[in-house]
């Protein structure tokens, strides 16, 4: 039972938060993490110093989003629509780094 309650606070520790402000001009996206929050920005106007972490994605303005509501339901799967494999892999390396130095 605690193995199980263990299994799931590890599902759900990193949190990721999807800021609307992207620059219309400018279609790419910046995924970062502090600690287990992760937040989405569209334009450049970010301290990266603040952050863990930061990966460039550029899915394109639609999936972005999508692909963040992705994250949200561990639906990785559903992430190769909107990223390359190659891509995709750098994604969840970073994903990876970042949730093992958190925990």
């Amino acid at each position: 039972m605690a193995d199980k309650e263990a299994e799931n606070k590890n599902q759900e520790s990193v949190d990721f938060k999807v800021i609307e402000e992207h620059n219309k001009k400018l279609d790419y996206y910046f995924l970062l993490w502090k600690g287990t929050e992760s937040e989405v920005y569209g334009n450049n106007h970010v301290a990266l110093e603040m952050y863990d972490h930061a990966l460039v994605i550029n899915p394109g303005i639609n999936g972005a989003f999508h692909a963040m509501h992705s994250l949200l339901n561990r639906d990785f799967n559903n992430l190769k629509l909107y990223f390359s494999e190659e891509k995709l892999k750098e994604l969840l390396t970073v994903i990876n780094t970042a949730y093992k130095q958190t925990y």
